[in-house]
């Protein structure tokens, strides 16, 4: 099992990169760019995981030369341009645990999907001499502008479900965009509730969609799955529930679906499908509130919390197909000392996406110990990523 993830995302001012409030982008709200402070507690025991195959290097950490590049006084800035929810804490705490056990000084900050702020963060990084940047949920038509400035200075990109493209399409040069694996996660969810309905004897189900969009990369991705299986006539589509108040998915969701219920009498609807897991649990509220258990619902992304409650809703709450954002997080850091090793790197990197069904958990099952059930789970999926020098580096600053 991994190192206990045990971060704090708190949105103070004391830490912040001497930037003062500035207007939202989106609703004229205020928000800081906040430096998340370093865990306060570390775990003792991390148990090895082992991946072995018939092409394994058989070179060992100590063999390995270490590039001059990624040793010394390695600096690097994650910027997240999201909120500081579970899927933000935890892919923060996946580069800092990564970075740290490199022996690198790991920065992270949170703008809040504050567009302009953002941008802000970024410009002072790349003056204060940051060594690499790891950016996520950097929009059209600022990304590429906005990290063109670190590449001239000769700063290591990578970003996260972001959009750092010219008028043309093409990448800005050196840069790796991560993401999840968004079109598997609709292919698997998708797929998996239309399987689940066929079994209760439901030839063409009918769906409500739970929707946030367009201008979200990573959702308007799941969005195109969604619309070619619609279009292949596999299910019928009610109608699309969206938000108007980004900062209360949950909250606004459970109001809204409770208001669309009362027109859908039992039989008359066999599923919701959510984009992530945010609307799925108000959907779940709303379902509950009233002892609603006709509905099954699907969606994307996976917590502790939405593991406890697909195991104590499992005629509601079938399925979920999510990557893990810790370890997207130390993929994003790998891909970081590759770049400055001097190595090859892609412009893009997908991390598997994973089916985790309600029927295949049990109240045991929590996300530190969720590969035990689900055995596509694990951190052998960026094994890819890893380098003998890699780990020989880790050893010589002490990680385990």
């Amino acid at each position: 099992m991994r190192k206990k993830r045990l971060i704090s995302l708190v949105l103070g001012f004391s830490l912040v990169l001497g930037l003062t409030a500035c207007g939202s982008s989106g609703g004229g709200t205020s928000a800081e760019a906040t430096e998340t402070p370093k865990a306060t507690e570390e775990a003792v025991k991390e148990a090895a995981n082992e991946v072995t195959d018939d092409k394994a290097d058989t070179s060992t950490a100590a063999d390995a030369d270490i590039p001059e590049s990624v040793q010394g006084n390695i600096k690097i800035a994650v910027i997240r341009n999201q909120p500081p929810n579970y899927h933000t804490e935890q892919n923060l705490a996946g580069c800092k645990e990564e970075g740290e056990q490199l022996g690198w000084t790991v920065d992270t900050f949170i703008t809040n999907s504050d567009n302009e702020k953002i941008q802000e963060v970024v410009a002072q990084c790349i003056d204060k001499g940051y060594d690499g940047l790891i950016v996520s949920h950097a929009l059209q038509p600022y990304a590429y502008d906005m990290l063109k400035p670190a590449r001239d200075k000769g700063i290591a990109v990578v970003t996260n479900d972001s959009e750092p493209f010219d008028a043309d399409g093409n990448i800005l040069e050196g840069v790796t965009n991560t993401m999840q694996d968004d079109r598997g996660y609709a292919e698997q969810s998708i797929g998996y509730l239309l399987e689940d309905l066929a079994a209760d004897g439901v030839e063409k189900p009918k769906f409500v969609k739970l929707f946030q969009g367009p201008g979200y990369p990573n959702l308007d991705r799941r969005d195109e799955v969604y619309t070619r299986i619609l279009s292949e006539g596999k299910f019928e589509e009610l109608e699309v529930v969206t938000p108007s108040e980004p900062l209360d998915i949950r909250g606004e969701f459970a109001t809204k679906i409770s208001a669309i219920l009362p027109r859908y009498p039992k039989g008359s609807v066999d599923g919701f499908w959510c984009f992530y897991d945010e609307p799925a649990i108000g959907a779940l509220q709303a379902l509950n509130d009233i002892g609603r258990t006709d509905i099954k619902v699907c969606f994307t992304d996976v917590s502790d919390e939405v593991l406890n409650l697909m195991y104590t809703n499992r005629d509601v709450f079938r399925a979920t197909s999510a990557c893990d954002p810790f370890l997207l997080g130390k993929a994003q850091i790998r891909l970081m000392a590759l770049k400055l090793a001097g190595e090859e790197t892609p412009d893009e990197y997908i991390l598997k996406s994973v089916l985790i069904k309600a029927d295949d958990i049990n109240e045991s099952t929590t996300m530190e110990n969720l590969s035990e059930v689900i055995k596509e789970w694990g951190p052998g999926l960026i094994d890819d990523l890893n380098r003998p020098w890699l780990d020989a580096l880790k050893e010589k600053n002490g990680a385990s």
